[in-house]
């Protein structure tokens, strides 16, 4: 059930684009948007639960979705190594 609410957060990108690449920084404004988080929070290195689990979710999202390496995502968030190592579980694993 959870896994379904996060997947349908990219349906808008992934609907009838089949053929366009997904991006992080799609799925970073989707997620932010979607749990009313600022843009710049999915990328800086406050750690309030606030923020924290949107970009848990952002980051498993872009693993999913994109071809990026680990270390790319993990670059893209400005991410610990601890939140890299994250991605590989589901979101709700992390918290």
């Amino acid at each position: 059930m959870f896994l379904r609410t996060i997947e349908q957060l990219l349906r808008d990108i992934l609907r009838g684009e089949s053929k366009k690449t997904v991006t992080i920084d799609q799925i970073q404004k989707k997620v932010a948007e979607h749990y009313d988080v600022g843009l710049a929070d999915m990328t800086g290195k406050r750690r309030s639960a606030k923020i924290v689990f949107p970009r848990q979710v952002a980051m498993y999202l872009a693993r999913r979705h994109t071809k990026a390496s680990l270390h790319e995502i993990g670059e893209a968030f400005g991410a610990a190594i601890t939140e890299q190592c994250c991605m590989l579980a589901k979101p709700s694993l992390c918290t």
